[in-house]
């Protein structure tokens, strides 16, 4: 080796003019002792076994008789397997998960944690598949790597998956004392009975984009949703946070800085695609849609692990708030938490009480109320206005609806079937100008009963398919302004329907959609391993059935508001 070194050194030096037989041996002697510092230095620290190559800077073997004199350990959690110098989600089972783009080219390296890369090193086996990344991806396939100290070693499992992974590990929990209903109703509702906090870890890249990222932060959490808490798969709500517990702002998968997120379970749906399209396809009405803003939740796919604990595929979201609504300190934002309606005489409870919830109302900005009776006015109206006036007067809402975004929310309802957000699970926020007058924008939130999904109100099955195409739900607000006006109002609905057909709502894009989310739950092994983690919910990778339902419906909305409009 040192010979052929040696020989392609002079080939080297003599194409160089002016360089003497002298310099060239020079030059030969302190090239030959720099190869050999390297190669010494290389084998001693970074590849102490003899090795047929390297993956993500770990060196692979084929001969492992190396281990026969050490000890083999175990670890319930990760004993320091990193990469980029960040611990791996892990899960008890011995298996590591790392987040790698779906492409054949691996990107980054594993290294070794620093407590322990003094006295261990990693290596992997001899594997096919190393060649092979997608396939690896898409099959669920299980690298075998070590951990290897001087005499023990860790035999881990390496799962590589094509979607971004979470990792959250508890340090604590604290109870939380209730306070009674009477004192505050937002508390005794909605705060948890027990926070926990810890660390947060995320690994990789959103849907779309080559750009990885790896975000270690502390977090606040606890289990979110009414009926969802009684799932075996939890969903959870997070609060990021600095080093001293104090909340912080961070974008996570190219969403926007938050400190504020959401993982949602998706167990309602057995394809887990409904939630993350009806949200995909909100974005692209906010999109079109240039006199209003009206932002849905931002949503990423990830694969999460809690407390060394794999729990499957879930919706990482950004909510919508006072932030993404460019809210200032006169504005309010409510959110509906339910499909009942509220009395006028409920709310002066609320305003007298100094409450921000009345069901099914809560307020979600401002955190710090000053003045409950302007607080409570703007929603108070509005529901005066439409919900407890058999009929509605067009002149009390023209400088308070904002009749686009009325108009958006019906097309998306009725395209998305979404069966539980005509009035529960939105948003109505509020831009206050002045005491007494608002304008009212509606956001949609919360988007798993979608696409057919009904709640079966068992929660047995979680959720039924309802094949009826012609099922209608609408916007309750514009449903009632259509009443007053329906012609007007109605012929500028129906030119704004076809131009969105001929764009972001032709049945090939919201088709594409689906198809696209469902493809990529498979194509980054993340649907397999959701199979084998909950069969219970019946997962399946089936959607021919749903893309022939949404053709089926799009047809059939054409005709609807046609005949509807011209009423």
């Amino acid at each position: 080796m040192l010979k052929q070194l040696f020989a392609k050194s002079i080939k080297t030096f003599k194409k160089r003019k002016g360089v003497s037989n002298v310099g060239i041996l020079c030059l030969l002697c302190i090239s030959a002792v720099a190869s050999i510092i390297v190669v010494s230095r290389w084998n001693i620290i970074r590849i102490p076994v003899p090795h047929i190559g390297q993956v993500l800077g770990v060196p692979i073997i084929s001969d492992i008789s190396f281990l026969q004199e050490k000890q083999r350990v175990s670890a319930k959690e990760n004993p320091g397997v990193c990469f980029e110098d960040v611990l791996l989600p892990y899960d008890m089972q011995e298996i590591c998960y790392l987040s790698q783009n779906c492409n054949e080219e691996w990107i980054g390296r594993l290294t070794v944690s620093d407590e322990l890369k003094k006295d261990y090193f990693l290596c992997a086996a001899e594997d096919s598949y190393w060649e092979k990344k997608t396939e690896a991806m898409r099959s669920n396939h299980k690298f075998v790597i070590w951990l290897v100290g001087e005499n023990d070693y860790y035999e881990l499992q390496l799962v590589v998956s094509g979607m971004p992974v979470l990792a959250i590990e508890e340090s604590r929990q604290e109870l939380q004392e209730k306070v009674p209903y009477e004192v505050d109703p937002d508390a005794y509702v909605y705060d948890p009975d027990i926070l926990c906090y810890g660390t947060l870890r995320l690994f990789g890249s959103e849907m779309d984009s080559e750009r990885y990222e790896i975000v270690q932060t502390n977090v606040r959490y606890y289990l979110k949703g009414a009926m969802t808490k009684r799932l075996d798969k939890k969903s959870y709500s997070l609060k990021l946070l600095d080093y001293n517990e104090g909340e912080v702002k961070t974008s996570l998968l190219g969403m926007g800085e938050s400190e504020s997120w959401k993982l949602n379970a998706l167990a309602t749906d057995e394809n887990r695609i409904r939630e993350k399209t009806a949200a995909q396809i909100w974005e692209q009405f906010d999109s079109a849609n240039i006199e209003v803003e009206q932002p849905g939740p931002k949503e990423e796919y990830v694969e999460v692990v809690v407390n060394n604990q794999y729990v499957g595929i879930y919706c990482l979201l950004k909510p919508v708030d006072e932030h993404a609504l460019n809210l200032d300190s006169n504005d309010i934002l409510y959110k509906m938490v339910s499909s009942d309606l509220t009395s006028d005489e409920s709310i002066q409870t609320a305003i007298d009480n100094g409450w921000k919830v009345q069901i099914p109302i809560r307020i979600r900005y401002p955190k710090k109320i000053e003045n409950y009776h302007l607080a409570w006015y703007p929603i108070r109206d509005w529901l005066n206005i439409f919900y407890n006036n058999e009929t509605v007067d067009y002149k009390r809402i023209e400088n308070k609806a904002q009749i686009t975004n009325l108009e958006d929310a019906t097309m998306f309802l009725m395209t998305c079937t979404a069966s539980d957000n005509s009035f529960k699970n939105s948003y109505y926020a509020a831009n206050v100008s002045s005491p007494g007058e608002y304008m009212m924008t509606w956001c949609p939130w919360d988007l798993d009963y979608t696409f057919g999904n009904m709640c079966d109100g068992e929660m047995k099955d979680v959720s039924t398919f309802n094949n009826d195409y012609k099922v209608v739900y609408q916007n309750n607000e514009f449903e009632k302004l259509m009443s007053t006006d329906g012609s007007e109002i109605g012929e500028e609905f129906l030119m704004r329907w076809k131009e969105y057909r001929e764009g972001f709502l032709s049945t090939d894009n919201i088709v594409g959609l689906l198809k696209k989310n469902r493809n990529y739950l498979i194509e980054t092994g993340a649907m397999e391993r959701e199979k084998k983690r909950w069969p219970e919910y019946g997962i399946s990778e089936d959607i021919d059935y749903l893309l022939e339902y949404q053709e089926k419906r799009m047809e059939w909305l054409d005709e609807y508001f046609e005949a509807w409009t011209s009423q």
